[in-house]
């Protein structure tokens, strides 16, 4: 796949909608990473496109080059991990949201008497209302099953119980943007298992707790890997760690792929309609 600087070197200085940088990128994501064999066919397909798909388009396809910049190594894994679930949430937009008070309001629950009671309420919220479901469902819709099942297997959830033992109590207290902390943090565990995600939702809700420390906490995690051959992350809290099958650029792959897949099951579905 083109680089940020290839693509703007080859944009001719013609104005126009067809070499536009934009369009550039976007054509230059469908060629790379789905079906489309020649920029004919990218034309074709863009030319079906409604004018409000068509700027959408060619907004999230820019905002993709100069954020996460595929093909520069300068540019920290977790911001471009936050800015593509950021584009996950616009793409899903239509999808209905109800704030989790309004939810709370208009349902029937028995008493809350503990905080288990409580984490297992959110946990239907979040299932039928909460902002994190745009991206599970997106993920349930456009990432293809290879790509699915490829992260499922590299990316596994550190386990522990943090009643049990002191140590890992004073571990949740560490700095998750310092590389040293989470060093320390793997060299102390106290259990050393980990364990498989549950599903495809479960990485999906890392994904919206990391954009939401993000935007709400101005918090920005590490993912640290220079002292081991796994790459650990801590949020909300939880360690994960994620093989090295499944670095950035594999992630970022996978997104760029479920992306094309977004825009042609679309119009796939709706024809010349949108």
């Amino acid at each position: 796949m083109k680089s940020l600087e290839q693509i703007i070197s080859e944009n001719p200085k013609d104005e126009s909608e067809f070499f536009s940088l934009p369009h550039s990128m976007a054509r230059e994501i469908f060629l790379s990473r789905g079906s489309l064999l020649n920029e004919e066919s990218f034309n074709n397909f863009y030319n079906r496109l409604c004018e409000s798909d068509k700027n959408k388009l060619l907004e999230l396809s820019y905002f993709y080059y100069w954020i996460c910049q595929p093909g520069n190594s300068n540019i920290r894994e977790e911001l471009r991990l936050v800015a593509i679930t950021s584009m996950i949430e616009s793409l899903m937009e239509k999808e209905k949201f109800k704030d989790f008070i309004s939810w709370f309001k208009g349902e029937d629950f028995v008493a809350i008497n503990s905080i288990d009671d409580f984490i297992k309420l959110e946990e239907q919220y979040f299932a039928h209302f909460g902002a994190a479901k745009k991206v599970k469902l997106f993920f349930e819709l456009y990432v293809k099953q290879e790509d699915r099942d490829k992260i499922l297997k590299n990316i596994e959830r550190m386990h522990y119980d943090p009643k049990a033992d002191k140590q890992a109590k004073a571990l949740m207290l560490l700095d998750p943007s310092d590389p040293d902390q989470i060093k320390n943090y793997i060299e102390a565990y106290p259990y050393g298992k980990r364990e498989s995600l549950s599903d495809i939702n479960e990485f999906a809700r890392l994904l919206y707790n990391m954009r939401s420390e993000f935007v709400h906490e101005a918090r920005m995690q590490n993912l640290a890997s220079s002292y081991s051959d796994l790459t650990c992350i801590l949020v909300n809290g939880k360690g994960y760690t994620l093989n090295p099958e499944i670095g950035i650029n594999e992630l970022m792959g996978i997104f760029e792929r479920s992306f094309v897949n977004f825009w042609q099951t679309k119009y796939a579905t709706q024809g010349l309609s949108s």
